[in-house]
């Protein structure tokens, strides 16, 4: 029976650990643990930002995957120029199940913030060293810029207020539509 136990360990441990790491500096010279995605992580392509042509179309201003977590979610958020918010699951990727409204003004507070040389200077991975476990992988794609992270790193100033907004903008949407 141990025998069993410490095989299955030695299985988790093991998934856990396909990822390579590699120590970066920021430049404000801290360093930070950047790793390349999963070979089994295969991001979508980066949505641009910008904002709708006058009675245009309206355009996606930024993306964000979640998945992971003890509940195994797989979520996908897109934020629409015209403040339409779309938030699809794993069970019907292809259609939103969720929709919400932005306002105008937080439209154009995540735009800001997507757009500041500092976000746009973010590399594409920002990976704890032990990437095992519970932790949540997010994968924001805006601006022409992917990034990947997890839950368990400090993120740099420029991710973490996307990112904050973006949870915010999350957690409003909430009439369902099936």
């Amino acid at each position: 029976m141990r025998r069993v136990i410490w095989g299955i360990v030695l299985l988790l441990l093991v998934g856990c650990g396909t990822e390579s790491v590699q120590p970066t500096t920021n430049s404000a010279g801290a360093a930070a643990a950047t790793a390349t995605a999963p070979a089994t992580a295969a991001p979508t392509a980066a949505p641009t930002v910008a904002a709708p042509a006058p009675g245009g179309a309206p355009e996606v201003v930024a993306t964000l995957e979640t998945s992971g977590g003890i509940a195994g979610i797989s979520q996908r958020l897109v934020v629409w120029s015209d403040g339409k918010l779309e938030l699809a699951s794993a069970s019907n990727l292809a259609a939103p199940i969720r929709l919400g409204q932005a306002s105008p003004e937080q439209i154009q507070e995540l735009q800001t913030a997507i757009n500041r040389p500092e976000f746009k200077a973010l590399n594409g991975n920002y990976l704890p060293e032990n990437t095992c476990c519970d932790f949540f992988t997010y994968v924001l794609s805006a601006g022409g810029t992917t990034i990947t992270t997890m839950d368990g790193i400090a993120w740099p100033e420029p991710l973490e207020t996307v990112l904050k907004l973006l949870f915010d903008l999350q957690s409003g949407v909430t009439a369902d539509t099936k």
